[in-house]
């Protein structure tokens, strides 16, 4: 799935809500999923990757000064049909990460 964030996101602004039409597993440490920001942060930067509302499963985050994230996953989460997969920004936003285009790989 792929979702594009434009401009600058906000203090703990969700960014993405996807309802689940296909059971999938997002792989340990998100493998083969990449995320890129158009304008780099001048901050560490950390977006949450939550399932169905609860605590974060894991992160995409963002080097200072890098375009390119790096994920944090511990290990592979179940999707059912049903279930959402949302994103959030962190609680105190980077002023200047922005035009972020993320794409997550699940395995079917």
């Amino acid at each position: 799935m792929g979702s594009f964030i434009q401009g600058a996101p906000s203090n703990s602004e969700k960014l993405m809500t996807f309802i689940v039409t296909k059971a999938f597993t997002i792989p340990a440490s998100m493998a083969g999923s990449k995320a890129y920001a158009q304008v780099a942060s001048t901050a560490a930067a950390t977006i949450n990757v939550i399932k169905n509302g609860a605590a974060a499963s894991g992160t995409i985050d963002f080097a200072i000064a890098t375009n390119a994230a790096t994920f944090t996953f511990g290990s592979p989460v179940a999707f059912v049909v049903g279930d959402r997969l949302q994103l959030e920004n962190q609680a105190t936003s980077d002023a200047t990460l922005a035009d972020i285009s993320i794409t997550i790989r699940g395995d079917l």
